[in-house]
């Protein structure tokens, strides 16, 4: 091992010994709990568990956007399973004990809807369930009680007694008179999920259906503490944020349940076993360590089944739960990379006074010099303003800051948020920084302490904006970070003092758009006025096609955040734009921001792209439009100039062409269709495409296309009435499907072609 490796595990055990100690001080470890036995061995209870609740079942719906469900108990067990958004196989019926009473969790509150129980075997497995939650044999006729759902008349039918419950039954007296309760949603109050537990612990079944991806968590709450988790968590069963979706699109499937790899106890000891492998991860330990993952994801802290080992093995590991760039955490490691989710998922179990820096924000965010000075600012906010306002200030990694509001902003939804690094990496399979590392925390109160593992720059988050003059907020025991505004920051200022604020990140702002990058970038930059007016103009050139600006549509600037590691793609649209480090270049120096950048101004297109005139195959081609536009406009480019995939244009074309102009491969080619939007650029001028733009945004709800095949209508009639011309040839000739209906309506439109096409 190298100094510098040793440096950094023994930096490693001292960060992670003491980001344990407030959790472990206020709780008794026993031992640790025994590993599940696995599943469908002959001494495991679940396989008679299991025969009785899937007699009769093999397929079951999968109704709308269903959630998955994790399980580590070790009277718990899979019922049936769908794909994961990695195409994984995910489970989404669970089944489980806890006390002397039986619980069975599903993904979605369509579940315990009268509709879906004609769907394939979902009808019969619901009865199963009933009964076997019920513990009453075949010839007795168990009371279900019914809060939310509408299964009365299908178990009634089925021979149970049905008895609807209104919340305030929801008591130990309420409970007493029924055998099976059936639940649906996560609207329960505390003293209400302790009676249900109790009601469980002494005999009862519970059927509990929710969609917990789409819960909202009150403030300062995680997805642990949703009250249907709260009530499963014992049984070691619960429902997790991630998606499913049906298996070969038949539904939701009874074979593939009893993997020993979906229950996180045996995914753990597996992950143990194998170690660190050499090459590609097995199908076995991939799904090993996305079923542990979404465990320890979701372990309460008073976990005594998994997290007692957790614990054990995040102490013995701790000098590996530190991934850079130079030395990622990839899914050969499939054991660091779960202590690692362990060691995040901890974190928002702590108070803001018993968090510490974690030894990973070293290497990301970055490090805040030892004697840099703590200050107190107030910073004006125009409540007008909708999302992120910057403070040019930063919270130091385990240090806790206090954020102040007037009385009158307290209820209005304001949050702290600590970091603008949002992308959360957990299914990539390599991480090159740790996965999560922003923070936020809303401000209920006139004065709110927070405080992150990793650090980041603070921001004033304002969820729904409000009318009401801009206030001050005071934020405390902060450092101060590199902050240029247009027109409210001078040269002298910024070169005197600001760009060497000792925070780690910077932020450059406009009217139109906000940067954010490392501040090493930015220690030499003598006047960012030039830069940030020139994005101005990019940001105005998008907003000029589009015809209305970002800035009046959402109430806010646009933001472009520089990470190490995203989610998705090399950038990625949305609030914020997403790119790598390599990209600060262009994003801070104006020769380079001048010469154009594509990659930049797509995503930014992508934020001004509207569904309705962006159909199937264009989702990476109409966004270019604004590219085009922007490096015409702003950058002085010739047109049709900025990527090298623009070249070649007739050759390709005539290729295309020459293949039978196929419109699966039009689609799946962005440029190759971009090059059809540039004959319309080169016909008709842009002030077509505004003038098509301005008139889809006045559409009514009646007026708007409702699929794809009216988008393409709707687009060749509108461009076509905008041009004047009958666009119906030249559509055909490109291959793009269009209805005889919608040609029929501009059949009097004289036909246009571009000048020698098709070629002959």
């Amino acid at each position: 091992m190298t100094r510098s490796r040793v440096s950094r595990f023994l930096l490693g055990v001292a960060h992670a010994a003491l980001a344990l100690s407030a959790f472990a001080a206020s709780r008794t470890q026993p031992p640790p709990a025994p590993s599940a036995l696995p599943v469908g061995s002959s001494a495991d209870p679940s396989t008679a568990t299991r025969s009785v609740l899937i007699e009769g079942v093999s397929t079951i719906a999968s109704p709308g956007t269903p959630g998955t469900l994790t399980v580590w108990g070790p009277g718990a067990l899979v019922i049936a399973v769908g794909k994961d958004d990695r195409d994984l196989p995910a489970p989404v019926i669970a089944a489980g004990t806890l006390g002397r009473g039986r619980i069975v969790a599903f993904p979605h509150t369509a579940f315990l809807d009268k509709d879906t129980m004609s769907i394939a075997d979902t009808g019969r497995l619901i009865e199963n369930a009933v009964r076997w939650a019920s513990r009453k044999p075949h010839a007795e006729k168990p009371v279900v009680g019914l809060f939310g759902g509408d299964l009365a008349t299908f178990l009634s039918a089925r021979g149970f007694s049905i008895s609807k419950l209104a919340a305030a039954d929801l008591t130990d007296s309420g409970l007493a008179s029924i055998d099976v309760l059936c639940i649906v949603g996560n609207n329960l109050s505390d003293v209400q999920v302790a009676c249900i537990a109790r009601f469980v612990e002494r005999g009862g079944g519970l059927l509990a259906a929710q969609t917990a991806w789409a819960w909202k968590a009150p403030s300062g709450k995680v997805l642990t503490d949703n009250p249907l988790n709260r009530l499963a968590a014992p049984a070691g069963i619960a429902w997790t944020g991630g998606h499913s979706g049906p298996l070969a699109g038949k539904g939701f499937l009874t074979d593939g349940a009893s993997d020993a790899m979906l229950h996180a106890a045996n995914a753990l000891s597996e992950i143990i076993a194998t170690g660190k492998t050499s090459g590609k991860a097995s199908d076995r330990i991939r799904l090993a360590s996305r079923t542990a993952l979404d465990a320890v994801r979701s372990l309460p802290t008073n976990d005594l089944i998994l997290r007692p080992r957790i614990d054990q093995l995040m102490n013995e590991h701790a000098a590996r739960l530190c991934p850079t760039e130079q030395d990622p955490l990839s899914s050969k490691e499939p054991l660091a990379r779960l202590l690692l989710a362990a060691s995040v998922e901890r974190t928002h179990t702590l108070s803001p006074q018993e968090i510490r820096a974690h030894a990973a924000s070293n290497a990301f965010p970055g490090r805040v010099p030892a004697d840099a000075p703590r200050q107190t600012r107030s910073v004006r906010i125009d409540p007008r303003v909708a999302d992120w306002h910057s403070t040019g200030l930063y919270a130091a990694p385990g240090e806790v800051i206090q954020v102040s509001i007037p009385a009158g902003a307290i209820d209005h939804g304001l949050r702290v948020r600590i970091g603008c690094h949002k992308d959360a990496l957990w299914r990539l399979d390599t991480w090159k920084r740790v996965p999560e590392v922003t923070r936020e925390t809303a401000l209920t109160a006139a004065t709110t302490q927070v405080a992150s593992a990793f650090g980041g720059l603070v921001y004033i988050d304002i969820d729904k904006r409000f009318e009401a003059d801009p206030f001050d907020v005071t934020i405390a025991n902060a450092v101060e970070a590199p902050l240029f505004v247009l027109g409210r920051t001078t040269a002298e200022e910024w070169r005197s003092s600001i760009r060497a604020r000792p925070a780690p990140w910077a932020e450059l702002a406009c009217k139109r758009i906000i940067i954010s990058v490392p501040s090493t970038a930015i220690r030499e930059l003598d006047d960012p006025t030039p830069l940030m007016e020139f994005w101005d103009r990019i940001a105005a050139a998008q907003d000029e096609l589009a015809t209305v600006s970002n800035l009046e549509r959402h109430h806010r600037p646009d933001r472009i955040v520089a990470d190490v590691q995203i989610s998705a793609g090399y950038m990625h649209s949305g609030y914020p734009i997403m790119t790598h480090l390599d990209a600060v270049d262009e994003m801070t120096r104006i020769e380079k921001l001048r010469a154009g950048s594509w990659g930049l101004f797509h995503e930014l297109g992508h934020n001004h792209q509207q569904g309705d005139w962006t159909f199937g195959g264009t989702v990476e081609v109409t966004c270019n439009l604004f590219t085009l536009y922007t490096m015409e406009k702003a950058c002085g480019r010739e047109p049709g100039q900025g990527h090298g995939a623009l070249k070649d244009r007739e050759e390709k074309v005539g290729r295309y062409l020459a293949a039978g102009a196929k419109f699966e491969k039009w689609k799946s080619d962005p440029f190759l269709a971009l090059h059809m939007y540039q004959q319309l650029i080169e016909g008709f001028g842009w002030k077509t495409f505004q003038q098509v733009f301005a008139e889809y945004r006045g559409l009514n709800k009646q007026g708007r296309p409702a699929n794809d095949d009216q988008k393409r209508d709707q687009w060749m009639i509108r461009f076509s009435r905008a041009c004047g011309h009958n666009l119906g040839p030249f559509f055909e000739s490109w291959g793009i499907p269009t209805s005889a209906e919608a040609r029929e309506q501009i059949k009097t439109l004289p036909a246009w072609m571009p000048p020698g096409f098709p070629p002959s």
